[in-house]
């Protein structure tokens, strides 16, 4: 079977390897770089951290790494398909092209201020950029507490868009949220695109094999490890 490392930081990724694992039979390596806050890292801390990580997870037998984190792939992705041009890197993008195809007046991309940078250079004239303090909006945040978040991020664009793109996979855990507070507007997933490109390159091998899933994580301590290993159970309930 192929081998699929999904690149997590936090609890985001979650979604995306659950739709991969129903898309593609693979032995799957889920691995969440728990002890690192990729959105409070400079370009340069990103490289160098995406590197060491890279070197960490692939091995000869990989064929494909997905980096479900928006910041890791704006600033490595690039150089990580250069150092390793035998391994396929997919990483998450913000649906912004599939949501100004879509609006008619203008579409709100969500996303954290360095991500903000690299659709800024887009130059997507109809999509308006709301930078959300990703330390806040995580995993284990109530609904109430999230719906908050979003209302007092969101207050001053209120009327203004018809669509949402999100800009990092971490937001889907609170797509019910959005949906509550704007039940008319259209919400776009990057991690929609990450599948459908994995599944175009790797086929089913075989219907009647099931994947098998790994689970790994950066922190060594005991109640980290139980904790993610928790959500994942939750997260695959969701779906």
């Amino acid at each position: 079977m192929y081998n699929i490392v999904v690149w997590d930081c936090g609890a985001g990724g979650m979604g995306i390897l659950s739709k991969l694992m129903s898309a593609v039979v693979a032995d799957y390596r889920y691995f969440s770089d728990v002890d690192c806050d990729y959105s409070a890292m400079a370009s340069d801390q990103l490289v160098k951290t995406g590197l060491q990580r890279a070197a960490e997870l692939i091995n000869d037998g990989t064929d494909a790494v997905i980096i479900t984190d928006s910041n890791m792939t704006c600033a490595c992705i690039g150089i990580l398909r250069k150092k390793y041009p035998d391994v396929l890197f997919v990483g998450y993008e913000p649906p912004v092209q599939h949501a100004v195809q879509y609006t008619v007046s203008h579409a709100l991309v969500l996303c954290s201020e360095f991500v903000k940078e690299r659709v800024g250079r887009q130059q997507f004239p109809t999509a308006t950029v709301c930078v959300v303090d990703e330390d806040k909006l995580c995993y284990g945040l109530s609904k109430r507490a999230a719906r908050s978040l979003l209302e007092s991020a969101l207050l001053e664009y209120e009327g203004t868009f018809d669509c949402i793109a999100l800009g990092n996979s971490r937001y889907w855990l609170f797509d019910d949220v959005l949906r509550a507070i704007f039940p008319a507007v259209k919400i776009f997933d990057g991690g929609d695109g990450v599948v459908s490109r994995v599944k175009k390159m790797f086929k089913r091998k075989n219907r009647e094999q099931e994947s098998t899933l790994k689970l790994t994580f950066s922190s060594n301590e005991q109640e980290n490890r139980i904790k993610y290993c928790k959500m994942v159970g939750e997260i695959f309930k969701y779906y």
